[in-house]
């Protein structure tokens, strides 16, 4: 079941509503996704909106140059992203989400060091 949620950076600086199926909840095992080891939510790009702070953001690109990821300039925390394989998806920080009992997510792994190199 799908609800609209809030979620900001640590700073507030950036902020976003989603809708949300909590049971599209992943973990990514590729080199950027370990090492900041979020559990991210996959949601269709037209269930995100950015309400502020898209002069805030900082995009991270590697490997393909293909996947954007975005982290609050000041603040630092990764908010979202789009995956280079899902071209119509946003992966949302889930940590973001005041609301939600991450301890309470179902968090599926996803292999994305298998597909991180073409």
């Amino acid at each position: 079941m799908d609800k609209i949620y809030q979620g900001q950076c640590h700073c507030g600086l950036v902020k976003f509503k989603v809708n949300l199926d909590l049971s599209r909840i992943g973990k990514c095992n590729c080199s950027l996704c370990k090492r900041r080891n979020a559990n991210m939510a996959y949601v269709d790009e037209t269930q995100f909106q950015l309400q502020t702070g898209a002069q805030a953001l900082s995009k991270y690109q590697f490997n393909t140059q293909t996947a954007e990821h975005f982290f609050c300039n000041t603040c630092g925390i990764y908010t979202h992203h789009k995956p280079r394989t899902q071209k119509q998806t946003i992966a949302v920080n889930t940590a973001c989400i005041d609301t939600l009992q991450l301890n309470k997510l179902v968090i599926k792994d996803i292999d994305g060091k298998s597909f991180e190199v073409i």
